[in-house]
């Protein structure tokens, strides 16, 4: 898929070789997908406590990614490269893109949404990529990608207009969609930037910016919170997302991407939907309507298209 193509394309290391490349491949996609469950799971934990709990989840995420990030950064090893003044603007661009923009609109479309559509609109993203990609010039789609760009916005109207069966409002998934849509614009945007740092230090600082510029959007909401009223499942949920969800799929995420191609991951994309879609169905029974099913097979054949 074409997100990953932000990422130097190395060969695969010794020590990925065997059974450890795809239980790596499979952690991250479990981290993912239960991300869409945790994220409900949190919304519900704080609902007793604030007026807007996705707001609280949301910056809790971050802010404990970064925290934790701040600790690791003491250790002599794992200390982060220092900046280049031309990096700052980059940096604090990907940090608003790919972490606060598109972390915000996730946890707070989750709100209005079910885990399958909020899935299905992520599973847009190779298709914005491609559309972002070809729109700066780096990119020129043939036919067949212009055709599945189309396919894959088809689809994407018949779940949103047939949600409201399911308990899903076209806004969250509008908002889903803009998660995706940032995300988007964060993989292009980088795509020159990743090869210049390790693993780490991008991390770090992409999280360190994302904090800044989501702490406004967010201590009005912590500031009137109710702590002692957040249940202790929507304490570690919110846990989950901010380790879990966030530093550790972000970590593999990026070591994935620099052993294998873009081709060689894309199955990741199609499995991230379908995993969140039944474990919300059995952890929080979710309904599968004909609908879904129906657009999201649209939707994934307009992204394979678009691969091609």
């Amino acid at each position: 898929m074409r997100l990953q193509a932000s990422s130097p394309q190395l060969p695969i290391v010794a020590r990925h070789r065997g059974w450890r490349l795809p239980a790596w491949l499979a952690a991250l996609v479990l981290a993912w997908s239960f991300n869409y469950i945790f994220g409900k799971w949190a919304i519900r934990g704080l609902a007793s406590a604030t007026r807007s709990p996705a707001l609280d989840a949301a910056g809790l995420r971050i802010l404990i990614a970064a925290v934790v990030l701040d600790a690791l950064a003491l250790h002599p090893r794992l200390r982060p490269r220092r900046l280049r003044r031309e990096d700052l603007w980059v940096l604090a661009l990907l940090g608003l893109t790919g972490i606060t923009l598109n972390q915000f609109f996730f946890v707070w479309g989750l709100d209005f949404t079910t885990v399958a559509h909020a899935a299905l609109m992520f599973a847009m993203t190779p298709v914005l990529v491609l559309a972002l990609a070809a729109a700066w010039g780096q990119e020129r789609p043939g036919w067949s990608q212009i055709l599945g760009m189309a396919v894959a916005l088809g689809g994407t109207v018949i779940v949103v207009w047939r949600g409201a069966t399911a308990g899903a409002a076209p806004l969250g998934d509008a908002i889903e969609l803009a998660s995706a849509a940032a995300f988007a614009y964060y993989t292009v945007a980088g795509k020159n930037s990743v090869a210049r740092f390790d693993t780490f230090s991008f991390t770090f600082y992409t999280y360190q910016f994302g904090l800044l510029w989501m702490l406004p959007l967010v201590l009005p909401a912590l500031w009137r919170t109710h702590w002692r009223a957040v249940t202790a499942g929507g304490w570690g949920s919110v846990a989950y997302m901010g380790l879990a969800g966030s530093l550790a799929a972000y970590f593999i995420f990026y070591d994935v991407m620099k052993r294998l191609s873009a081709t060689q991951v894309a199955v990741l994309q199609y499995l991230q939907p379908v995993v969140a879609s039944l474990a919300a169905v059995y952890l929080l029974a979710e309904p599968l309507t004909t609908s879904l099913l129906v657009g999201g097979g649209v939707i994934f054949a307009g992204v394979y298209l678009s691969e091609r």
